[in-house]
């Protein structure tokens, strides 16, 4: 995918702008892709912590927004990867 490749590009080039948002629309390629439990909730994990480490973002309303969005998100995803019908039927056979 050709914005995959581009917010790569972003995100590993040290003096890029907009890095956080880069990752975030990175994060939100494989959550349409529905690679949530590979993918997405692990991203989505780094992002956060990577935030609440930084120096620069600590205190902001910026990074406050960033991980409450992160928070959300990951909480939507768990939902959704629990309606999956492979997981349903592996807690169907869990619960017997």
């Amino acid at each position: 995918m050709e914005a995959n490749k581009v917010l790569a590009r972003i995100l590993s080039h040290r003096n890029a702008r907009h890095q956080l948002r880069a990752e975030e629309e990175q994060i939100r390629i494989y959550e349409d892709r529905e690679s949530y439990r590979q993918r997405a909730i692990k991203l989505w994990k780094n992002y956060m912590e990577s935030i609440q480490r930084s120096t620069k973002f600590r205190h902001g309303r910026d990074s406050q927004e960033a991980v409450l969005r992160g928070y959300y998100s990951v909480g939507a995803l768990l939902l959704q990867y629990s309606q999956m019908p492979k997981v349903k039927a592996a807690n169907k056979e869990d619960a017997r």
